[in-house]
């Protein structure tokens, strides 16, 4: 899989770190939750942003321990299992 980089402008750079910052904060303030959700409403206008946002939530959870990976292959499995598709067509379809 290559490793191609997203170009972000500055201002969605400053937006996605903002927004990782808070994400990872164990309590927001009142001003950090308008913040938060100022951002989460960009990102609805946003496709770079949302699609980062989603990447940045995976990489905190599994910072924080958050995510337990026997669920996620489950869910996979589940999900290959309801669309009906084999590992070979899912990878023709990511990759």
């Amino acid at each position: 899989m290559s490793s191609q980089k997203i170009p972000l402008t500055r201002d969605q750079k400053q937006i996605i770190q903002e927004y990782c910052y808070l994400a990872g904060l164990k309590s927001l303030s009142e001003e950090q939750s308008e913040q938060m959700t100022e951002i989460l409403v960009l990102a609805m206008e946003d496709k770079v942003i949302d699609f980062l946002i989603t990447e940045a939530d995976h990489f905190i959870g599994h910072k924080f321990n958050m995510i337990d990976e026997e669920e996620c292959k489950n869910y996979q499995a589940n999900l290959r299992e309801y669309l009906l598709l084999d590992e070979l067509e899912v990878d023709k379809i990511l990759f």
